[in-house]
C-alpha cells in the first residue's frame, strides 16, 4: 500500500493526529457534559450559589437582552453582584429547571420560576433559556434569552 492508496491522501501520521485530536474532542465533550449535569444539579437543588462560585470563570462575560448597560456583566465578580442584588429584590416561589440539553462545548438550561418583586410586589412569571459555553473546565459566557408574550 503506497500513500497514494490512502483514502483523501491521509498518511499513517495524519490518522494517528486525527485519532488524537478527536480523542482530545471527545475529553473536552465529557467534560462539558459532567459540568453541565452538575450545574444543572446544584440548580435544581437551589443552591445557585454553589453553582455559580464553582463552575464560573474568572473572566466570564454574561448578555442578558436588556437596554441597561448593567445587563452586560464582565468577570465573575461583576456577576455575582449582579445576581446577588436581583436575589435581594425578588422572591422565588418557584423554580422549575429543565435541562441541560448540549451542544459540543456549550449547552442549554431552562429555567421557568415564578417570583414577587420586593420593590412593586408584582408577581409574575419569568420563562427563560441560559445559553452556557464553557472552556477549560469553566463556564466562560452565558447568554439569557427570555419569553417575552
Amino acid at each position: 500500500m503506497t500513500p497514494s492508496d490512502i483514502p483523501w491522501g491521509y498518511s499513517r501520521t495524519d490518522r494517528k493526529s486525527a485519532a488524537a485530536t478527536q480523542n482530545t474532542e471527545d475529553f473536552r465533550l465529557a467534560a462539558t457534559l459532567d459540568i453541565a449535569r452538575h450545574f444543572t444539579c446544584l440548580l435544581r437543588e437551589s443552591d445557585f450559589i454553589a453553582a455559580e462560585g464553582k463552575y464560573r470563570s474568572d473572566d466570564v462575560v454574561r448578555v442578558e437582552p436588556f437596554d441597561e448597560p448593567a445587563w452586560l456583566c464582565c468577570g465573575k465578580e461583576a456577576v455575582r453582584k449582579r445576581d446577588e442584588r436581583w436575589r435581594e429584590g425578588h422572591i422565588v416561589h418557584t423554580c422549575l429547571i429543565e435541562g441541560p440539553y448540549l451542544n459540543g462545548e456549550q449547552f442549554l438550561v431552562r429555567l421557568r420560576m415564578e417570583v414577587t418583586s420586593k420593590a412593586t410586589g408584582n408577581r409574575r412569571l419569568i420563562d427563560k433559556i441560559c445559553l452556557y459555553a464553557v472552556a477549560h473546565g469553566k463556564i466562560v459566557a452565558e447568554t439569557h434569552y427570555y419569553r417575552k408574550d
